[in-house]
């Protein structure tokens, strides 16, 4: 039994040394296929070469090259050709062609031809692409093909060339390599083609070096040299073409600098342009990278300033109506009632306060027109002493502008922007009560570092983001960089507007307290309107509701309500319609709102389009906790019936 076990022992640790050969031998052999793959064997002939050099009267030189392969043995996908810029000023106009197929520029092209010398894997699939890279002093053109096996292939590289004539006294020259010599296959033919924009042959001195050739004159303004045989691998051919001097204009002596900041700008935004297409990778980590920053400021800054606003608008809270009464807690006039709730400024319903208070009388007046009768009203200033708040004092002044007597219709189109200097004086009115406060923007330290300087934030922010998408823009560096500099400028016009909006005052405790009393009366008010509460003596209190509910945006359903009750309210005392009492049917019966209710709608609606400044409501939410019951707070006489 020892022994059998002794043999399995054996057998097993056998096996797991063959598992262990067996996989040193794939990953030895693994690099070399690899390597091998990168080797394989490839045959291919450059069967000609026709180069056509076409020089222009402003000294260019238009150069196209035709190159014919044959691919005899293993699998081709790419060419490339190297030019050298150390004896010129520069080349553009780059374009490769095949069969009168343009390629397609791809900076990725350099990426799939390095990959391919480095794996033999052909990443790219059946592209026709080119790319252009400068590389020690060298302009390199490749191209990319599908997989050739077998056939020929003919290119076409076309190209411009700044400075390649050389400017004398006593001659100019075109000294030029016109076949390159660092390849590593023999080329069967090559012919030069040169043309001339002038007539010249006659005038010419030629001169060639390399490859044995023999020159020809085809018109008066060109020459062809023609190889006569093979041409040796890495061997190349300069031919030198010497010109009387003046024939072809020469190019400005002095190097082609930037003259002023606008050239400054175009030849900055043409090198970075350069630059974004030969280094794709780095600007996959840019993009990346402002993609994070556009984000931040997306998210971040929507929250920051959430939390800005938030923290501004802070104040104690004014808890809804758990019941209602039926008379006002004190006396504070609709206005700053209506600040205490919901922070708006709404003066309407003060208007008719004020008329309630004595201090002012409307009469409403009806005069003939050509689409039958027109309905307008008259405001008349009583002759009494200034209301009790400042507020109320500059509201009189806005209306009246100093007289006593005002039209409606004639003053709707000068109230619009008049509220500014009431809504000052409110505030000051509410702080001298001790129910508000004032909110001093730059001293808000809640929100961390920053928050004091929203303007400042704001203003940076915004030119940052102009800047970003400028620059974006005009280098083309794609939508990322779009996306992050709108994001900056958006995050930067919202700080500016967030710093300029009025933070005026909030409330304070006991401004909170009050407000959460007057809750009550204005859920009331909601009841009422909405016909949701039987009224029993609340007809006699017109003159008291009328002011709150308007400043509440229930006037007209209040007068509604109280118009088609069993016994319609009284008429305002202070409101003097067309229709006199000796003008009804029962003479001696006091005039209800059911008498006047065209004329009273009329009223409420032409005063609140003639002050729109005027007529804020804000938020109407309300919820009462408990059903329907009346206050205990209320008086005792408003339980009883209206008999």
């Amino acid at each position: 039994m020892v022994a059998h076990r002794g043999g399995v022992t054996v057998l097993r640790k056998s096996r797991l040394l063959a598992v262990i050969i067996l996989f040193l031998i794939v990953f030895s052999v693994l690099p070399s296929y690899q390597h091998t793959r990168a080797a394989e064997t490839q045959v291919a002939s450059f069967d000609s070469l026709h180069v056509d050099i076409n020089i222009l009267s402003n000294s260019d030189m238009e150069v196209i090259e035709t190159q014919k392969y044959s691919f005899l043995e293993g699998t081709f996908y790419y060419g490339y050709r190297w030019i050298p810029l150390d004896e010129i000023e520069s080349i553009d106009e780059i374009q490769v062609y095949e069969d009168g197929r343009p390629y397609i520029r791809n900076p990725a092209v350099k990426r799939w031809i390095d990959n391919y010398k480095q794996t033999g894997e052909a990443v790219a699939g059946d592209y026709y692409a080119y790319y252009t890279w400068i590389e020690d002093d060298k302009l390199w053109i490749g191209w990319w093909y599908p997989e050739t096996k077998g056939g020929s292939r003919v290119f076409e590289i076309s190209y411009v060339v700044h400075g390649g004539l050389w400017f004398h006294d006593d001659g100019d020259q075109l000294y030029w390599t016109a076949i390159f010599g660092d390849r590593g296959k023999t080329i069967g033919k090559a012919t030069i083609t040169v043309r001339f924009p002038e007539p010249m042959v006659d005038q010419l001195t030629i001169y060639c070096q390399g490859a044995e050739t023999q020159s020809s004159i085809i018109d008066d303004r060109t020459i062809e040299f023609t190889t006569t045989g093979q041409v040796p691998a890495n061997t190349a051919l300069d031919i030198r073409i010497v010109f009387p001097h003046g024939i072809i204009a020469a190019p400005p002596v002095f190097p082609q600098e930037p003259q002023g900041i606008g050239e400054w700008i175009v030849q900055t935004v043409g090198e970075a342009r350069l630059w974004i297409e030969d280094n794709p990778a780095t600007m996959a980590v840019i993009n990346w990278c402002l993609f994070g920053i556009g984000a931040a400021f997306l998210f971040g800054g929507a929250f920051w300033l959430f939390t800005v606003q938030r923290q501004r608008a802070t104040q104690p809270i004014v808890y809804p109506p758990s019941s209602y009464r039926t008379t006002p807690p004190d006396d504070l006039p609709p206005a700053l009632v209506g600040k205490l709730i919901n922070s708006a400024y709404g003066f309407l319903g003060d208007i008719f306060y004020l008329a309630q208070q004595g201090f002012l009388t409307i009469r409403e007046q009806v005069e003939p027109s050509w689409y039958g009768r027109k309905r307008d009203f008259v405001l008349e200033r009583r002759d009494k002493k200034d209301p009790p708040y400042r507020y109320q004092v500059e509201l009189m002044d806005t209306l009246f502008h100093g007289e006593s007597r005002i039209r409606l219709s004639e003053n709707r189109y000068s109230w619009r922007s008049t509220a500014e200097r009431s809504r000052e004086q409110l505030d000051a009115d509410g702080i001298r009560l001790g129910l508000l406060e004032r909110i001093d923007r730059e001293a808000i330290r809640t929100t961390g570092w920053g928050a004091s300087s929203l303007g400042r934030i704001g203003l940076a922010c915004s030119i940052l983001g102009i800047i970003t998408l400028g620059i974006s823009a005009t280098t083309q560096a794609g939508g990322v960089a779009l996306f992050t500099g709108g994001m900056i400028l958006a995050f930067g016009v919202a700080s500016l507007h967030l710093n300029m909006v009025p933070a005026r005052v909030k409330r304070t405790g006991k401004g909170a307290l009050v407000a959460t009393q007057w809750q009550s009366y204005r859920y009331y008010l909601w009841l009422a309107a909405e016909e949701k509460l039987v009224l029993t003596r609340a007809t006699r209190n017109l003159n008291t509701d009328l002011p709150y509910a308007i400043r509440f945006g229930l006037g007209q359903k209040l007068v509604k309500a109280l118009t088609v009750m069993g016994r319609p309210a009284p008429a305002p005392h202070w409101y003097y319609p067309h229709l006199m009492p000796e003008d009804i049917k029962y003479p001696g019966r006091e005039l209800s709102l059911l008498d006047i209710r065209g004329g009273f709608y009329t009223l409420l609606t032409a005063i609140r389009r003639a002050l729109p400044a005027m007529a804020e409501v804000g938020p109407a939410t309300m919820v009462a906790s408990v059903p329907i019951e009346p206050d205990d707070a209320t008086d005792d006489h408003d339980s009883q019936d209206d008999e």
